[in-house]
């Protein structure tokens, strides 16, 4: 399977790593076609020009992409459910950004709301597609200032995501369906092309690092998902998630989680640190249902048994009542 890349790009100063990212990935298998939202949180410097994402996918139809900057700040229960925090926005004299402030008052971030006919270049390249998020000659943005960009995926293509296997045999009475998935970012060795590795290594500007990637996985709850890296799990609350995307309230929604984080360590009075360079997450999604034509079917095999066994039976008793 070929992997995810985020890379930014601009003018490249030094080769030190001073201006974090973060990524927040939700991959919802609850719908007929899987959705990925992308979310990138970093701080503006005016020598970033470009964030670029890569997937492995090709299409071609631009409104396969949202913006998702003006659905999280819909409601305050929203912008709180996607960040598990408790947050207040403030309306900036800037159109376009909103900023998010927590309990004490302090700004957070600024959520940056995406025209995806100005500030999104799509193209097909190196056997997928790169969607370019464009801030180059973006005066409104403030240097040294955290911004929040969210986009979402939505398309069949996703589909490829996952690997499926069946056990529809007709004479078991459990049917078994395992789904697999391993979602990589940033592996350059599962990338499709070579190219596309030297392109990133050779443009992207390397102060910029990743600092922490959250990955959650929605999923039916009736749904078992087995992975040795799994961080956590927790039900979505249909009311308040409905208004991000659009949930049967009939069913449970459990979100499982994946992070990694950059590491700080205290050695010899020095402070350490240590960025991720990339993120895997491989798990099994497992469904198991009755097969209740099998058991039917074992039902009518034996009352059709018990039947002839009875007729036997009586023919025994009336020959030897002879």
């Amino acid at each position: 399977m070929s992997g995810f890349a985020i890379w930014f790009e601009g003018e490249n100063i030094n080769t030190k790593c001073t201006y974090d990212y973060d990524v927040h990935i939700n991959l919802w298998t609850n719908f007929k076609s899987p959705i990925l939202d992308i979310g990138i949180k970093t701080k503006y410097k005016p020598q970033l020009k470009n964030i670029k994402i890569f997937i492995p996918f090709e299409f071609s139809n631009k409104y396969k992409i949202e913006d998702l900057g003006s659905t999280i700040l819909k409601t305050k229960n929203i912008l709180d459910a996607v960040f598990n925090e408790s947050y207040s926005m403030i309306s900036e004299n800037i159109p376009k950004q909103t900023r998010v402030n927590n309990e004490s008052g302090e700004i957070q971030f600024i959520v940056y709301e995406l025209d995806k006919n100005k500030d999104i270049i799509i193209s097909k390249e190196y056997y997928g597609t790169v969607l370019t998020i464009n801030l180059e000659d973006k005066k409104s943005l403030v240097a040294d200032t955290e911004y929040y960009f969210r986009l979402r995926y939505k398309d069949s293509s996703l589909k490829k995501l996952i690997e499926s296997r069946k056990d529809y045999n007709i004479l078991n009475a459990l049917l078994t369906e395992n789904n697999f998935i391993d979602f990589r970012l940033n592996d350059w060795r599962s990338l499709s092309d070579e190219s596309l590795v030297e392109h990133i290594q050779d443009h992207k500007i390397n102060e910029y690092c990743l600092s922490k990637v959250n990955f959650f996985v929605m999923a039916l709850g009736q749904l078992d998902i087995i992975s040795r890296t799994k961080k956590s799990e927790r039900k979505l609350e249909n009311n308040t998630w409905n208004e991000y995307v659009d949930i049967d309230d009939k069913n449970v929604i459990i979100a499982h989680q994946w992070q990694v984080k950059k590491e700080i360590k205290e050695k010899n009075g020095q402070t350490e640190i240590k960025h991720p360079t990339s993120f895997n997450a491989y798990f099994k999604l497992k469904k198991q249902w009755i097969n209740f034509k099998t058991i039917i079917g074992y039902f009518i095999i034996i009352l059709i048994m018990n039947i002839i066994s009875s007729f036997i039976f009586q023919g025994i008793l009336n020959c030897f009542g002879r």
